[in-house]
């Protein structure tokens, strides 16, 4: 963490099996305390795959949610 430059938009399905959400967690909290610019968005009812086979709602609000973070970094 101490090495990124980018700011960073971490997505991350509470029910994620494959990768546990205090993985994303920690990995923000470092990102913060190193003077990082990043978000952390937190889905619920969601799995690691949440952009194939997330709820429909999730999946379009995740996609808002990326061109949100990307409009002010152009």
């Amino acid at each position: 963490a101490k090495n990124v430059k980018t700011p960073l938009l971490i997505q991350h399905g509470e029910w994620d099996m494959r990768c546990p959400i205090e993985q994303s967690e920690q990995f923000y909290t470092a990102l913060k305390q190193n003077g990082n610019e990043t978000k952390f968005i937190r889905y619920p009812q969601s799995f690691h795959g949440i952009s194939r086979d997330g709820l429909p709602s999730l999946r379009i609000k995740r996609l808002f949610d990326i061109q949100a973070w990307i409009d002010p970094h152009q």
